[in-house]
């Protein structure tokens, strides 16, 4: 079943000023990606890098699993929290599940209510690399 909505333009929700095509420590580096199912852009930073947090806004009403596209091998650990939150969620993929695969793995976070005014916002956590393709 295709999912009610997705976000693979992740460059769409990046300020300009914080992106770019070449790595940079304070920006979000953007990539095209392709799987069987969609295309779109991913960001990635380095484990050194110091990207702005992103906020990507939910335009869903009801009941959802939120799901974010983990590049495997390139993405160790995320920082996520929705705009009520008091503080950040960790979250990471299944590396066992991940072996021998590539591309992307679908990571649930949570089930939530949603009342089509709430954002997500993803953060880099540390020193650890991120790149994720989707939400």
């Amino acid at each position: 079943m295709p999912p009610d909505w997705i976000l693979t333009d992740m460059e769409s929700v990046v300020p300009a000023a914080a992106r770019g095509r070449v790595s940079r420590i304070d920006a979000w580096q953007i990539m095209d990606y392709e799987t069987p199912a969609w295309r779109g852009t991913l960001i990635m930073a380095s484990p050194n890098g110091r990207p702005p947090p992103v906020r990507i806004p939910l335009p869903l009403t009801g009941r959802y699993d939120l799901l974010v596209g983990m590049h495997v091998d390139m993405c160790d650990r995320l920082r996520l929290k929705l705009d009520a939150d008091r503080c950040y969620d960790r979250l990471r993929y299944d590396i066992p599940a991940s072996a021998g695969h590539r591309g992307f793995q679908e990571v649930l976070w949570r089930t939530v209510d949603l009342d089509g005014r709430e954002a997500i916002t993803l953060a880099k956590d540390g020193d650890f690399r991120v790149s994720i393709g989707y939400v």
